[in-house]
This record gives structure tokens, sequence and C-alpha cells, in this order.
């Protein structure tokens, strides 16, 4: 029910219109399922999923209050089994195979 403001750069992105902000709200509850699981939260998990995902990667974070400092390193400190990188990989891809219908 969040409503946008009319200059909000958001306005222009399919991800926060219809059927895709469902989509989008569903695959962040499962990040804070996994997060709980982990003892961190969903940011926490995205940051170390891309981590144990890629041998080369930079994650680049953004960070407005120090509470985001603190859960992009215990992102960084989380290791992913690869069930739990599978079950994401699984999750992302029906999120954008649905989002392209």
């Amino acid at each position: 029910d969040h409503v946008l403001e009319p200059h909000d750069p958001r306005q222009h992105d399919a991800w926060w219109h219809g059927r895709n902000l469902t989509l989008a709200t569903e695959f962040a509850g499962g990040l804070v399922e996994i997060g709980s699981e982990y003892g961190v939260s969903a940011s926490s998990i995205a940051v170390a999923y891309l981590l144990n995902k890629h041998a080369n990667v930079n994650v680049i974070c953004g960070i407005r209050k120090e509470k985001h400092l603190h859960e992009n390193i215990a992102g960084a400190e989380v290791v992913l089994p690869p069930n739990v990188i599978a079950e994401l990989d699984f999750r992302l891809q029906k999120l954008e195979l649905a989002a392209e219908l």
C-alpha cells in the first residue's frame, strides 16, 4: 500500500508496480527467512549470496546509516552452503521468469 512520491525515481522502475511489486516483496520475504536462520538481516544475506556465489566479485553496498555498515560486514562473514545458494538461484530465476510474463 506504499505510494511513491511523484518525483521518486522508482516511479519508472517496473519492480515498484503491480504484480512485480508483489513478486519482489515475496522474494525479499524469503531473504528475511533465510537471514533469520543465520541470525542476520535480509541485506546481509544478499551480500553473502553475491560473495559466496562468485569467486571474484566486489560487492558495492549502499550505506546511509551505521546499521547498514554492520549488516554489510555481517553478510561478508556469512558462509552459505551450496544448497542455500542453489535455493537463492532458484528463487531469483522464478522471480525473473514471472516478471517477464
